[in-house]
């Protein structure tokens, strides 16, 4: 092998590690009542149990038992969750018109 094919190997052995991690990798879990600005753009994850669950053709917002002030919304599917249910949440902490929020990229049941 000479060195070309040595440092593409390397390289290519690098990206597959990068990309592992990524998806081993689980966000840290936060308490919703936690979250503020130290969370802005940080992936987050956190449980809790739905007591509101508001959704149009686009964009679903959820609130939970915790109270929290927080907005979660979901653009994404939120297909076979309901009020009343435990969910797992990953999602980023984001500013909207001067409020944190959450975006949630990922909503399951939890098992």
């Amino acid at each position: 092998m000479n060195e070309k094919q040595v440092g593409i190997l390397f390289m290519c052995i690098g990206t597959g590690l990068l990309f592992l991690s990524e998806i081993v990798h689980e966000p840290d879990e936060v308490h919703l009542q936690d979250v503020n600005e130290d969370h802005l753009n940080s992936i987050i994850m956190f449980k809790g149990r739905i007591s509101s669950l508001t959704s149009t053709e686009s964009i679903s917002f959820l609130e939970f038992e915790s109270r929290s002030e927080l907005d979660v919304v979901s653009f994404g599917d939120v297909d076979g969750v309901s009020e009343g249910d435990g969910v797992k949440v990953v999602g980023t902490v984001e500013m909207y018109q001067g409020e944190l929020q959450i975006v949630a990229e990922e909503v399951e049941l939890k098992k």
